[in-house]
């Protein structure tokens, strides 16, 4: 019998679950591999389009495969593409990356800001990302927060005994009072030096009020930022019982690493240093579990 989209694993299925419930989405699928996920979105019309994209040629053939295996090519197309190089500004309201490490993760995004930004216009980048790093998680959770991504969704699994994070960031918009000619408002030059001189001052204060705010952060909630971005304000806030268990393995192993460097009189090293960082951080986490 015939499938008519692919069967997804574990991880993937996470992943294509995050896609918002939005009508007419046209989803960019950044290092597509097979386009597996490309093609379920497209075939259960979770989105309009999809596009496939590699910058690989092997992988994109396969991902044409299985496009017109599955029947797909009226909703899926592919394009040979180094991250979101050939991918025009605007074209996609959704990106997909999932399966890479969070490094080139955090790479490939920020040359998309700036071939929008090239474009004329930053508001022309997806609004919404899905994104499932294979390392550096804590930096792309910190990257999409300074970068003005609200991270609306996420969920862990657990895949051929592996623990793997996903999640969906939406871009924050600022509404923005449309552009009105001075001839329109009859504006002299006077009056919009005036305006021009008032923004400034408004700027200056709110850069004044945002750097009271920092030095007015208390530790815990500086700490509060670094576990969020470390584990998932979500994931904590929900007691996600797949976390709890990272957590509590996670433990153990930072235990043992420590116990190691004492045996071996390292406890002046670095490396201790480091390891009993992470394991305060991590018992400090699973205390939130017990407060809920």
């Amino acid at each position: 019998m015939k499938l008519e989209y692919p069967a997804l694993s574990k991880r993937l299925q996470m992943v294509v679950d995050l896609v918002p419930e939005k009508e007419g989405i046209k989803l960019a699928e950044i290092g597509c591999d097979h386009a597996y996920c490309s093609i379920y979105l497209a075939k259960k019309r979770l989105v309009k389009t999809a596009l496939a994209m590699d910058v690989r040629k092997g992988p994109l053939q396969a991902a044409q495969e299985n496009i017109s295996r599955f029947s797909a090519g009226a909703y899926v197309n592919t394009r040979l593409s180094d991250g979101f190089e050939k991918l025009l500004p605007g074209e996609a309201d959704a990106a997909m990356l999932a399966g890479m490490g969070g490094d080139l993760m955090i790479k490939l995004i920020s040359r998309h800001f700036e071939m929008c930004e090239k474009a004329g216009d930053k508001e022309l980048a997806c609004k919404y990302l899905i994104l499932q790093p294979q390392t550096h998680i804590g930096d792309v959770r910190a990257f999409l927060r300074e970068n003005g991504y609200e991270i609306k969704a996420e969920e862990m699994c657990i895949d051929a005994g592996k623990y793997y994070t996903a999640f969906m960031a939406e871009k924050n918009v600022m509404v923005l009072e449309k552009n009105v000619t001075a001839s329109e408002k009859g504006i002299t030059a006077s009056e919009k030096n005036v305006v021009a001189s008032e923004k400034n001052m408004i700027a200056l204060e709110k850069k004044h009020e945002k750097e009271a705010a920092v030095k007015n952060n208390t530790e815990n909630e500086v700490l509060d930022q670094y576990i969020f971005d470390t584990y998932g304000k979500i994931l904590v806030e929900n007691c996600n019982p797949i976390l709890l268990e990272y957590l509590k393995k996670e433990q153990g192993q930072l235990e043992n690493i420590l116990k190691k460097l004492e045996n071996s009189n390292s406890k002046e090293s670095s490396a201790y240093a480091e390891t009993l960082e992470k394991w305060a951080l991590n018992e400090k986490t699973q205390k939130k579990f017990k407060k809920v």
